[in-house]
């Protein structure tokens, strides 16, 4: 009888090691998964944009994403976001500018490393406003730089890429 039950405790030890052994990736890696198959991460002390943090969530699958959102030192969310989509290679990049009282959306091929346009609010392409008040090449040069210091910070944190953690 002690054999049995010794033999049965060790069997259940070996699956309960499997089982945790068996996480995603980004379970490992430390992402948090919530019930609704969102794997969530949060960062306030290494944040790749400078000061603040960062709290990244990652949907994996064909239409996946991994979302930056930009927080300040004690986790609590801003409105500012950067949103990299593999299905399209494109990184969406939204920004409210509070001294103007203005929402961008910067579209980024994160893959060509080039902005392709810039919309206002209501969806409206600015993108040769931009151009004519020759402020285009610096928000092209800074959305780059943002954008390979995401992937960049993703890389080394999580040793795995954007691509990677959605399942491109």
């Amino acid at each position: 009888m002690k054999k049995i039950v010794a033999i049965a405790l060790i069997m259940l030890l070996g699956m309960t090691v499997l089982v945790s052994c068996s996480g995603s990736p980004l379970t490992k890696a430390g992402f948090k998964k919530a019930s609704d198959g969102t794997y969530t991460y949060l960062d306030t002390k290494t944040s790749p944009l400078g000061e603040g943090g960062v709290k990244i969530d990652v949907v994996t699958g064909a239409a996946g994403y991994v979302k930056f959102t930009v927080t300040d030192n004690s986790g609590r969310e801003t409105v500012d976001y950067y949103k990299f989509t593999p299905a399209d290679n494109m990184m969406l990049r939204y920004r409210y500018v509070a001294a103007m009282g203005m929402k961008y959306n910067y579209y980024f091929d994160y893959v060509a490393m080039e902005l392709k346009k810039v919309t206002d609010a209501d969806n409206k392409d600015v993108s040769a406003s931009l151009k004519q008040m020759g402020r285009w090449d610096s928000a092209a040069a800074e959305t780059k730089d943002h954008a390979q210091e995401l992937m960049s910070y993703f890389k080394l944190k999580f040793g795995m890429s954007i691509n990677e953690a959605v399942g491109k």
